[in-house]
């Protein structure tokens, strides 16, 4: 007879708990039946999650990004979770994301999708969750240059967001050449000057890097305070 796989024992465990008095275990169960259920418990799972009070929702979402773990189907089933639910608990999902989400993934994609249509506000907490890995996933570039142009308060958000992706040495010639380009916008300027300086894997052409090496630079800096972010465009001098 086979032994049960961890996966199954944790299903097991975590099926002892959901119903809890206490919402916080159950919040913890319910996310690790999300994790390790049947296809079927994964998503009810997660719907009785967010139902939960806040704090207790908040708590699981944290102490699952905290393992340091990829959990895909996890991620799966919180990305479906940011169609329905409160807005309170909404950034809270999104964070747990971007945290337990493998490289590469397809869930990226979607997420770049599902947070843009919800709204700026939406898309820019994304970016800042994103801008605390250690690598922020190059398959969130071309979302994240789309909002860095856009003229809504938020485009500084995705500064330091491109600037900590190790992107190919193809798509930094690309925006090299965006950067010296006299029709572009000073303001993209500055801030494509910021992420290219960050950049190692890249050779410029003798006008990109002049106009890489000459003029100001502009990123955010960003406060953190739970899921709220304040962040604040800086321009400094070369």
């Amino acid at each position: 007879m086979a032994l049960p796989s961890y996966e199954e024992e944790r299903a097991v465990e975590a099926r002892r708990f959901v119903g809890s008095a206490d919402p916080k275990l159950d919040a913890y169960a319910r996310m690790a039946l999300a994790s390790s259920g049947t296809a079927g418990e994964r998503a009810s799972a997660i719907q009785g999650l967010i139902s939960l009070p806040v704090e207790a929702q908040e708590a699981a979402y944290d102490a699952i990004g905290r393992t340091g773990e990829s959990n895909e189907p996890l991620a799966t089933e919180l990305l479906q979770s940011l169609k329905y639910g409160s807005d309170q608990s909404y950034y809270g999902r999104v964070q747990a994301i971007t945290r337990i989400t493998p490289v590469p993934s397809p869930v990226w994609k979607a997420l770049a999708a599902t947070v843009e249509s919800e709204g700026v506000k939406a898309s820019a907490s994304a970016a800042n969750f994103l801008r605390d890995l250690p690598k922020p996933p190059t398959a969130m570039a071309f979302w994240a240059l789309q909002n860095l142009q856009k003229d809504d308060g938020y485009g500084a958000y995705y500064s330091s967001v491109l600037a900590k992706m190790e992107m190919p040495a193809r798509m930094v010639s690309g925006l090299a050449e965006q950067m010296a380009d006299p029709e572009t916008k000073p303001e993209y300027v500055e801030r494509l000057r910021y992420i290219i300086r960050h950049q190692k894997n890249a050779q410029f052409t003798p006008e990109q890097q002049r106009a890489l090496d000459a003029g100001p630079t502009k990123h955010a800096l960003c406060e953190q305070s739970g899921t709220a972010v304040a962040c604040s465009e800086v321009k400094r001098r070369n």
